[in-house]
């Protein structure tokens, strides 16, 4: 495993960690569609049904995480929480896709920067 792949795992833990301690309820992680994306977390809450996008970095030398959400990557997760959605029929017609932007110390043990962009687009 790439030390990327690692710091996103790590990431993706963490904002799990978070969402289940806010109350939501974890469905799945790692959805994957091999025309349209990844979905990291796929939760729940209050009937809601939240497509969660993680973000993680160690450093901002290349600006905040959530900067690397792209026009590009908000169409492929918006194409697989439909694919999500068809492929789950049981699906909740409440739906949003949230962001959540990490920044870990060199060592991955420590957040230094955290912030759940709710109903990000």
């Amino acid at each position: 495993m790439s030390r990327n792949q690692n710091i996103g795992r790590v990431g993706e833990a963490i904002a799990k960690n978070y969402l289940i301690d806010k109350g939501y309820k974890i469905i799945e992680t790692g959805f994957k569609s091999n025309r349209w994306g990844e979905l990291d977390i796929v939760c729940s809450k209050n009937s809601i049904l939240v497509f969660v996008e993680v973000k993680t970095r160690t450093s901002r030398e290349f600006g905040v995480p959530e900067s690397a959400v792209t026009i590009h990557k908000i169409r492929a997760l918006k194409r697989t929480a439909i694919y999500y959605c068809k492929t789950h029929p049981e699906c909740s017609k409440s739906l949003r896709i949230d962001v959540i932007s990490i920044i870990l110390d060199n060592n991955l043990t420590n957040v230094k920067y955290f912030k759940h962009y709710k109903n990000a687009f």
